[in-house]
């Protein structure tokens, strides 16, 4: 049943690459690294099959000529480094750069960025509501592993649901937050969708106070202020 799921779901990536991209936004805090690079750079491979077939569009502008630079740099640094470590790291991360270019071409749609919003809202609201359980409960394991008793007594424990660190989990969080708030002005439509989009916002903002990471909140006030900025209207810009 295993195989035969992930024939099918090949199938769906090889015909639609935005379905793979949808895919990765929701599986991301879910599931392991493996499969995740499985997953993108088979969404790349349909990405590049569908551009080459005419059915697709890959226009070079400005950023992208940007991160050029960036992209020789971690090759070259993947190529030459001193470990077979560094080979394995260093790929990925020409792999996830690479997810830049299909997040970008392939999500050209008001549907697809909209399936993409909420695929991210609602993986991001499931880990916040595990983390919350977790910070309550306590016993999970991980969750009193990052406290120092000696300087935060007061602190009990720290969220830190599927990605194993709270710090990590602040980060994700933070990205997460202002998307899920984009999904709440805009991608929900009716009371229904807007209240659970409203409770998506809610879980994750209280699951990124429970991570008790200080960097993450000064991030989060940044954020907001940011994505004030660039959603109203009287922006300088």
């Amino acid at each position: 049943l295993l195989g035969l799921a992930g024939l099918i779901g090949a199938a769906l990536v090889f015909n639609s690459p935005e379905f793979g991209t949808v895919m990765l936004f929701f599986l991301m805090p879910l599931f392991p690294t493996g499969p995740l690079i499985i997953l993108a750079a088979f969404s790349i491979f349909s990405f590049l099959v569908k551009v080459i077939l005419g059915k697709r569009v890959f226009r070079v502008e400005a950023v992208d000529i940007a991160l050029i630079p960036f992209i020789v740099t971690l090759i070259t640094g993947t190529l030459f480094g001193v470990s077979p470590r560094s080979l394995l790291s260093g790929s990925m991360s020409v792999l996830f750069t690479m997810v830049f270019y299909l997040v970008v071409y392939a999500l050209t749609t008001r549907m697809w960025l909209r399936r993409a919003v909420i695929a991210f809202t609602a993986s991001a609201a499931m880990i916040s509501f595990y983390g919350l359980v977790q910070y309550v409960t306590t016993k999970v394991a991980g969750a009193e592993e990052w406290v120092d008793q000696e300087m935060f007594a007061y602190i009990t424990g720290r969220a830190v649901a599927t990605l194993e660190n709270p710090n990590m989990l602040a980060v994700y969080l933070i990205i997460a937050l202002p998307v899920a708030c984009s999904a709440l002005i805009t991608a929900a439509r009716g009371l229904r969708e807007r209240t659970l989009a409203l409770i998506c916002v809610a879980a994750i903002g209280s699951c990124l106070i429970f991570t008790w990471t200080r960097g993450a909140w000064l991030g989060a006030l940044f954020a907001a202020v940011l994505f004030i900025m660039i959603w109203s209207r009287k922006s300088v810009y």
